[in-house]
């Protein structure tokens, strides 16, 4: 795949609307379950942010990897 093509195709995919409603779900579903948690469980919030975190950093990876076709080496 030449660049232009790969450009092509990493707009296709990262504009599609499933794909952006997937990520937008995931992150929904960590948020509402830290709402819901009791302020004194530090242990399941602290899971949650760290999910926050770690799928924020797991969309940014993708995005890198379907742009560039390379893996980053700090995942």
């Amino acid at each position: 795949m030449d660049a232009n093509q790969r450009k092509q195709a990493s707009e296709r995919i990262l504009s599609d609307p499933i794909f952006n409603e997937a990520w937008d779900a995931l992150e929904e579903e960590i948020m509402v379950n830290w709402r819901n948690s009791n302020d004194i469980d530090i242990e399941t919030r602290e899971r949650l942010w760290l999910s926050l975190k770690y799928l924020n950093h797991l969309k940014n990876h993708f995005r890198s990897i379907v742009t560039t076709g390379k893996m980053e080496r700090s995942l």
